[in-house]
C-alpha cells in the first residue's frame, strides 16, 4: 500500500467530515485536542497521529488504513 501524503490525509478525511458536526464527534470519540484538532488534521496543518487516527476510524466504523495508510 502507497503511504499517503499529509495533504492526502488531510483531503480524504475532510471528505468524510462532510456534515458531521466536529465538536460532537470529538467529545463522543476523545479526539484529543477536540474539535481544533480535527480542524488541523482536514487541513494538513497537523499530521494526523495513531491515537487521532484511532479515534476517527472507530467514530467513522472504517479501518485504520482508511484514515491513515502510515
Amino acid at each position: 500500500m502507497r503511504i499517503w501524503t499529509i495533504e492526502e490525509e488531510a483531503a480524504a478525511l475532510r471528505e468524510r467530515f462532510q456534515g458531521v458536526n466536529r465538536a460532537a464527534f470529538a467529545r463522543d470519540h476523545e479526539v484529543k485536542g477536540g474539535q481544533a484538532m480535527i480542524y488541523q488534521h482536514i487541513t494538513g496543518r497537523r499530521p494526523i497521529s495513531i491515537e487521532a487516527a484511532m479515534a476517527y476510524a472507530a467514530g467513522f466504523n472504517c479501518k485504520l488504513e482508511e484514515i491513515s495508510p502510515r
